[in-house]
């Protein structure tokens, strides 16, 4: 009688602890916590593009101003393609990066018009999907970002740095017969990575579509900064991922511009 006792008053402290713990801090991400407090944590992944359809770079120039911008950081380069890759090796052979190549759409026999994923240290995991005659390429990147507390009133208590180890795929869209394959390729990376998120770019006249894709395979599209030909684009699980917003900057010594899709992580 004792023991059953004990075991009684053990299970019933363990239904407590999970029934009110965290109780009085609110929600740890993504807002909307029953307490006292709101926690949210955010940051940025950044992606370099002209969103214009042209290739990146075109000179040895544009590869260096590409490699003083983004040196410590890990980015996103957009249409990099592979007839460029010797530029940019040249001009981050003493940066210290690892450069990882998403094939993007094959050409011809020897040409892919592409992209460029920047890392700081050696990593084995990157990875490529098919998709409809393009690529979407996986890797980690450890976005950095700021954890904030609100209290009931929305109003900003505390706030502190944060890194986050996010699973990224990103790639490029510019047919539709890739848009009708992206249904299926989304589905395929939620299986490997289900907290993953894409970010990439896809033709103008073609992100309605690949929204109705994604959200057929049970996600949310969200719509960033439109170009001339090309719109950025995020796709996530909502049980993980909200998107906030895109803030751009200016690149010295090159026209294209860095975006950096703020998100916020759950």
């Amino acid at each position: 009688m004792k023991h059953a006792t004990k075991l009684t008053l053990l299970l019933t402290a363990a239904f407590c602890l999970a029934a009110c713990g965290g109780k009085d801090n609110g929600s740890s991400g993504g807002g909307g916590g029953t307490g006292k407090t709101t926690v949210k944590a955010a940051g940025d992944i950044v992606l370099v593009s002209k969103l214009d359809g042209n290739p990146l770079i075109s000179t040895q120039a544009d590869a260096t101003a590409l490699a003083t911008f983004g040196k410590g950081k890990t980015i996103i380069l957009d249409r990099v393609d592979s007839g460029q890759m010797g530029m940019m090796n040249t001009a981050t052979c003493t940066n210290g990066w690892w450069l990882v190549h998403n094939p993007g759409k094959q050409v011809s026999s020897t040409a892919f018009q592409g992209s460029v994923i920047t890392l700081n240290a050696p990593y084995r995991d990157a990875h490529s999907l098919p998709s409809g005659g393009t690529w979407f390429t996986y890797f980690v990147d450890p976005v950095k970002g700021k954890v904030t507390t609100y209290d009931e009133s929305g109003n900003v208590v505390k706030e502190k740095d944060t890194e986050y180890q996010a699973n990224v795929y990103t790639g490029r869209l510019d047919a539709s017969a890739q848009v009708d394959a992206f249904g299926t390729t989304y589905s395929n990376i939620v299986k490997e990575k289900s907290n993953a998120i894409v970010v990439g770019t896809v033709k103008n006249d073609l992100y309605d579509a690949l929204a109705a894709k994604v959200t057929a395979a049970g996600g949310k599209t969200y719509k960033g900064t439109v170009g001339s030909a090309f719109t950025i684009f995020v796709a996530a699980p909502t049980r993980y991922w909200t998107f906030n917003e895109v803030k751009e900057a200016a690149i010295s010594g090159i026209s294209a511009k860095a975006y950096s899709v703020n998100v916020t992580w759950k």
